[in-house]
């Protein structure tokens, strides 16, 4: 059985996360390193990330190699990996993704490796899914072939728990759908299991986590995302819900708090944040401003001609402070089916990788600060017992 494990020193920084985080000032800023042969990094959004045999991988993804898209630049989906040692150095790996460049696919943490599934090579949604492992005697990324999801699929989100691979919602061929799929690491063959499909409406760029409700009852948590509204409106999500694993294939989500950290006095948006659970804890960073993303989406649906193309650039060219992305460390406790906020990351994030690493750190690597520009920045948090004071 393939139990989630936590580092022993992140419990120093989770139970108390909000005093912890406090202060921007304790994240250690780094940078993704060029790609093999190129002098300059852009970054990249939706990439393959997370956590084997000790270090941090990042691979795929996309950005505006180009020009800016306001500018017209054509988005480029990219193939190169990226491994941050345990010392914090970064370098890019000679290999390449096995299938091609791959952007906006769905990335698991398990103790075997993590698990790609989907995305979109640029041109078509994709089915594919391997596992992605390193090999610390060869310092290079391995990878495993699994079973093809029976659809297509990408902007889903995903968690594991035990020897299970969950996925979920994103665009299913090539339409949000809310969809949930099982895959047992030891039981490949058996292919992937359709579960019951998320309530509410059809939604993309949600958030998604395993964390433990009450004595050792595992859920898988989706919230947020895009999708159209019964009225017809296409807006961000504000709804949350959980799947009690301990059912099994047959069980029913439930309805889970909206993301309304104390003191807030609306929901917050977490449409293209990124999540991982940690025991019952959830931690979340990032996500676009209902306002904004609903007022973009309204226009660009109502205009047409020059009128559409000159609000497309005007949108694309605000300052980063003018999409008002959530800037908020959130933390949902599972037990009491409540939010928190535990002050602020550093920068705006949405299509970022987030990872704990194996001493217990918090690492954000990544991702756009505004629609269309990327940022080869990456920060780690350490636990409060690892800090130089």
């Amino acid at each position: 059985m393939m139990k989630a494990s936590l580092p022993a020193s992140a419990l120093l920084l989770i139970p108390c996360a909000a005093a912890a985080l406090a202060v921007t000032a304790d994240w250690i800023r780094s940078a993704i390193p060029p790609p093999p042969g190129q002098t300059k990094q852009l970054g990249v959004a939706r990439p393959f990330y997370g956590v084997s045999g000790g270090v941090f991988l990042l691979a795929g993804g996309s950005n505006f190699p180009d020009k800016p898209p306001a500018e017209g630049g054509a988005r480029a989906c990219r193939d190169e990996i990226y491994v941050r040692l345990p010392d914090g150095e970064w370098r890019a790996l000679e290999r390449r993704l096995p299938e091609g460049p791959v952007a906006e696919g769905i990335s698991v943490t398990t103790t075997k490796g993590i698990v790609c599934v989907g995305g979109t090579d640029g041109w078509r949604d994709l089915d594919t899914a391997y596992i992605m492992i390193w090999d610390a005697a060869a310092g290079e990324a391995r990878f495993g072939r699994l079973p093809p999801l029976p659809k297509t699929i990408r902007m889903g989100v995903g968690a594991a728990w035990e020897d299970h691979v969950y996925i979920a919602c994103g665009q299913q061929d090539g339409a949000a759908a809310n969809g949930v799929w099982r895959l047992d690491l030891d039981d490949v063959q058996a292919g992937w299991i359709a579960l019951p499909p998320v309530p509410g409406v059809a939604r993309e760029q949600s958030i998604g986590a395993i964390a433990v409700r009450g004595p050792w009852r595992s859920a898988f948590h989706v919230f947020g995302g895009n999708g159209v509204e019964p009225d017809g409106r296409q807006a961000a999500l504000l709804d949350g819900y959980y799947y009690d694993l301990n059912e099994g294939d047959s069980g029913a989500w439930k309805p889970a708090a909206p993301v309304k950290p104390k003191g807030s006095a609306n929901p917050i948006s977490v449409l293209g944040g990124t999540a991982i659970g940690v025991r019952s804890r959830i931690l979340c960073i990032g996500g676009f401003d209902k306002e904004v993303w609903d007022e973009a989406v309204r226009s660009l649906r109502k205009l047409k001609g020059e009128a559409l193309a000159a609000y497309r650039k005007e949108y694309l060219t605000r300052p980063v402070a003018a999409y008002r992305w959530n800037r908020r460390f959130l933390i949902y406790d599972a037990d009491k089916d409540a939010w928190s906020s535990a002050s602020e990351v550093p920068e705006a994030r949405c299509g970022a990788a987030m990872a704990l690493l194996p001493d217990g750190s918090i690492l954000i690597a990544s991702g756009e600060d505004k629609p269309g520009n990327r940022s080869p920045a990456a920060f780690v948090r350490q636990p409060e017992s690892r800090r130089t004071r």
